[in-house]
Parts: C-alpha cells; structure tokens; sequence
C-alpha cells in the first residue's frame, strides 16, 4: 500500500499523527492557505500549512500556532466567530456537494486586519474523530474595493439631485473622471470635461477657463492633491466655496465639496461634487 492509500480510502480519511507530514508536504503544492482541525471541543489545530502562517504574519508553524492558541476558535476575529461557526454548521447539516465560501476577518501577528474567504469540509478520522479540511484565501483587496465602491455609490447617489457635476477622483491612477454632468452644466463645460483626464490638467484647465482672477491661486490650491490629503484625513466631507465665472461671464458662488470613498487609512479616491448656490 502507498503512502497515499494510508491518508485515503473509500469510507474514512486515514489521518494519523505518522502520515501528518505526507499531507504537509501535499498542502504545500497548492495555491492559499490550508488547514486542518478537530470539529469538536477545543477546535483543535492539528496543521497548518506555509501560506497560512504567512498570512497570519507569523515566522513559522510555531510561531502560528503559539499565536492561535492551536485553535480555530482565534483565529477568526471574536467579533466575527460566531457567525463563521453558524455559518459551518448550516453549511454542514445541508451537506451540500460543493464547498461554499465562509467570510470573516482575521487579525495577523502585526495586528492587521484582514478579510478572508474559508471553504472547508467536514470528515471523519479514526484517530481525530470528525475533523475539517479547509482552504483559506485572502480577499482583503477585494473587499476593501467593494466597500469602497458602495460607498462611493451611496455619497453619488446622495449628491445627484443637488450638485452639478460630480467626479470621481482616483489618485493612484491621476484620472478625474466624470459620473454625473446634469442639466445645470454649461454646454461649454459638458463639452470640455464629459470624459476622463488627466487630475492636474483638468483642474488647472478648469481653472483658466471659469475661476475668477482674485481666487484662482486659492482654487488651485485648495485642489492639491496634499491639500486634500490633509483635510479629508480628519473629515469624512467637507465643502470649499469659491466664484467662477457661467457662460455668460456672470460671477456665481459654488460650493465644491470632495468626500471620502475609502476609509481613514487610506487615500487613493475621492468624490469631487460641484452646485451652483443660487
């Protein structure tokens, strides 16, 4: 019988403490994290494999399991736990052939938070008893960006009947891109600034073509990406006044207001909303 016919047959996974480090070795040929642990009492961690003591941000398996405790029961946030363990055991009772994903945050040795996705299935050991086998991948990236997104859809949707024009700034890429030129946009301007361009450009073009002489410095710097940085750090929106010129070169008061799509640690995008004050 080979090494692997003594971890599987066809009624019960095999899994003893002599064949754990086959299974080691096997975890370490696949993408994620991979774990596994006792289904009862304590949650018992009986391995983990590199990637997942990567992400949790610890030096080795020792170090990863010092940090757990040795137990699944840490290893999700305590805020996030419950749910993750109601989660396993609806999924469990359903047995559904296809592993379904279980979302909760972790907090790494550093004491990140990160969001992840866990996809496990129950089976039954003659030594452990019932245990999970369960694959872990990190979405933290993708989370962040969906957050952001409803939000950035909830400020726009909240600003839509009242502003102008709204943009979407992104600072990473330096684009401003336009969401909504409504009805009070001159023609001028909805021709001039209906498409994505470069932030720096844009702004200092608005600036030239509509921003009376006494506060162009003012506007322009008000614009700076630093600038904006330094408010929006301390204010989830806040409003800029100024005076442009409209179509027909008249002065008019518009109140610029910028808010933050993404949380307070980060700064990559913004909304920039434009309304005339009649």
């Amino acid at each position: 019988m080979s090494d692997m016919d003594t971890i599987f047959t066809r009624e019960k996974l095999e899994l003893t403490e002599e064949n754990l480090p086959l299974l080691a070795q096997m975890s370490e040929l696949v993408p994620g994290g991979f774990f596994v642990y006792c289904a009862s009492g304590y949650r018992e961690i009986l391995f983990a494999n590199s990637d997942l003591v990567k992400l949790f941000g610890c030096d080795d398996l020792e170090d990863f399991l010092e940090l757990t405790g040795k137990s699944f029961k840490r290893m999700p946030v305590e805020e996030d736990y419950d749910g993750a363990e109601r989660r396993i055991a609806i999924l469990n009772r359903e047995k559904r052939t296809k592993p379904e994903p279980i979302e909760y945050r972790i907090r790494t040795k550093q004491g990140e938070l990160r969001w992840v996705q866990h996809y496990g299935r129950q089976t039954e050991t003659k030594q452990f008893g019932k245990i999970y086998t369960v694959f872990v991948y990190d979405t933290t990236e993708n989370t962040i960006r969906m957050q952001e997104d409803r939000r950035k859809a909830e400020i726009i949707s909240g600003l839509g009947r009242d502003y102008n024009s709204i943009y979407l700034v992104d600072f990473e890429t330096h684009e401003m891109i336009p969401y909504s030129l409504n009805n009070g946009v001159s023609r001028k301007m909805r021709y001039a600034f209906n498409q994505a361009m470069d932030y720096e450009i844009a702004i200092q073009e608005f600036a030239d073509m509509y921003v009376v002489p006494e506060e162009y410095d003012h506007y322009l710097y008000e614009t700076k990406p630093e600038r904006i940085r330094e408010r929006i750090m301390g204010e989830q929106s806040y409003t800029v006044p100024f005076t442009r010129y409209n179509e027909k070169h008249v002065p008019e008061l518009v109140h610029m207001t910028i808010s933050r799509v993404e949380d307070k640690n980060r700064f990559n995008r913004i909304v920039m909303s434009y309304k005339t004050i009649k």
